[in-house]
């Protein structure tokens, strides 16, 4: 009685439709819901996204999720929407959450990938700024130290350690000023301009010549 009370209940239970129809159609349609239920239908996705990472392994794919974290969110969405309850094997969780848990990966990706691209230009600046810190020498890349130009008759003071954090700080002085002439530092470095007082005589050297 109680298998055959639920085979007449399973029968109840809207099914999931065939792949072409439910890629062609939106999901409201193929859950049988109306213009009416849309607003529900935008609650009950909230909701599932609310659910996601209490439950689910939100940086895995559907497929990478274990059964029993499945089933418990499930349940969970069930209890919260019941609405959920009238499909079969809750399809229409299973359908949106696919979806949302490969957006996620595939974000995370884009994000990991921007770090590590962000990562190495920052380490070829480096690279650029202590050829450039070194005896004041310009960058020649592929050749060693002691073989860069060196730039004038300017000769490397005693402590390395300090040049190197006054051209940071100049660094950041130039990129607070203005972005743009931030991006100009490795010329103005090159030309000896490489703290706050050279700069300022730079930008004050035509006030001297102006004619009465």
């Amino acid at each position: 009685m109680g298998r055959q009370t639920q085979l007449l209940h399973n029968r109840s239970l809207i099914p999931r439709p065939g792949y072409v129809v439910i890629k062609r159609e939106s999901l409201m349609k193929c859950m049988g819901l109306k213009e009416k239920d849309r607003t529900r239908f935008e609650q009950a996705k909230f909701l599932l996204r609310k659910l996601c990472p209490k439950y689910l392994k939100v940086g895995r794919s559907y497929s990478e999720q274990t059964d029993t974290n499945w089933r418990k969110f499930c349940e969970a969405a069930c209890e919260a929407e019941p609405m959920f309850r009238r499909y079969v094997d809750y399809w229409p969780i299973t359908h949106y959450i696919q979806g949302y848990l490969y957006a996620l990966k595939a974000r995370q990706r884009e994000r990991r990938n921007r770090r590590a691209s962000s990562s190495e230009d920052d380490d070829e600046e480096d690279e650029e700024y202590e050829a450039e810190s070194t005896g004041f020498c310009e960058p020649v890349k592929g050749l060693a130290a002691s073989q860069h130009k060196v730039v004038g008759d300017r000769t490397l003071p005693k402590s390395a350690t300090h040049i190197l954090q006054r051209m940071f700080d100049f660094r950041a002085v130039l990129k607070e000023a203005d972005p743009i002439l931030g991006t100009h530092y490795e010329r103005l470095a090159s030309a000896g301009i490489n703290d706050k007082q050279s700069l300022e005589a730079f930008c004050d050297f035509p006030k001297r010549f102006e004619y009465g």
